[in-house]
């Protein structure tokens, strides 16, 4: 690909909502805050994009990145792989967790971060929160 290209983007409703009057289109910001965030440096984002939102359908968050696979996904473990993974005296694999990031002075908790990007949302003329599988996706199409 060389050049960016256009798509659109559609949302499905899983369970009931109040209707539109017709499609809602409008143009859209894609909001990707700060990891882990101390207070100065949310104020200070929200600072840079308050004139940006108002108006506009926010999609909160970095778009997954889903890769293209053109190989056909195999249909059958190979014998030795079964062999290994059947093993009765085979010793379990082991799990070691992930290391949790070690956080910053006056880094806020996901809780005061989401209350403060409701606030600003709602403060910045982007009236109706919406929550869906527990990703929040805002739209400002004028529906009350």
């Amino acid at each position: 690909m060389l050049a960016p290209a256009k798509d659109n983007l559609t949302f499905e409703v899983l369970a009931w909502t109040p209707g539109t009057k017709g499609a809602v289109t409008g143009e859209v910001f894609q909001m990707i805050l700060p990891e882990r965030p101390t207070q100065d440096e949310l104020t200070a984002y929200f600072n840079e994009v308050k004139g940006k939102v108002s108006g506009k359908m926010v999609l909160m968050g970095k778009p997954a990145v889903i890769p293209v696979n053109f190989n056909p996904q195999n249909k059958r473990i190979d014998d030795e792989t079964l062999k290994r993974r059947l093993d009765p005296n085979a010793a379990p694999p082991q799990f070691t967790p992930p290391p949790q990031p070690t956080p910053k002075p006056n880094q806020l908790t996901g809780l005061q971060i989401a209350e403060q990007i409701d606030k600003f949302l709602l403060d910045s003329g982007v009236p109706r929160p919406h929550q869906r599988r527990g990703a929040r996706t805002r739209t400002n199409s004028g529906v009350q």
